[in-house]
């Protein structure tokens, strides 16, 4: 399997923790701008690829309580959203060109800082890789305004 389709499915797998967190209940959190940054791992090829990591910033708020990033195409489904204290955690299944993909995750928040992983099984072309995404973040401040 090419690099850049085993990049991709891990991209696939990090936009698909964006859509599910948005329809969890809000945990107890400070709102305001948040920098996330997600480092993303496989396992199961036949080469070890080099961890990659993706920062980004968004307005958290108790309506949408986790960043998210730009969503694409693929399609994907969210069931067994939770919200326990300060924890959210999710399942999560993904039909994209490059294979399926089905997952958990959960974050955690304390304060202005918050942890999580999500851990996601994908079969393509004949392979089954996990794919685990290791996240942290904290409060930058309050959200910018939109111009």
């Amino acid at each position: 399997m090419p690099a850049r389709t085993l990049w991709r499915m891990s991209i696939v797998a990090a936009l698909a923790l964006g859509c599910a967190l948005p329809c969890a209940a809000a945990p107890a959190l400070n709102p305001g701008e948040w920098q996330i940054t997600a480092k993303t791992e496989m396992t199961g090829l036949p080469m070890q690829m080099p961890p990659q990591s993706v920062t980004f910033t968004n307005c958290v708020t108790a309506d949408q309580p986790v960043p998210t990033q730009p969503q694409k195409q693929e399609q994907c489904k969210i069931f067994d959203v939770k919200t326990e204290g300060q924890a959210v955690s999710w399942s999560v299944e993904c039909n994209a060109d490059e294979g399926k993909m089905k997952g958990s995750g959960t974050i955690v928040y304390d304060g202005d800082t918050m942890t999580g992983e999500q851990k996601m099984n994908v079969s393509a072309e004949g392979m089954n890789l996990t794919v685990v995404m290791h996240m942290s973040g904290k409060r930058l401040g309050p959200c910018k305004e939109k111009k």
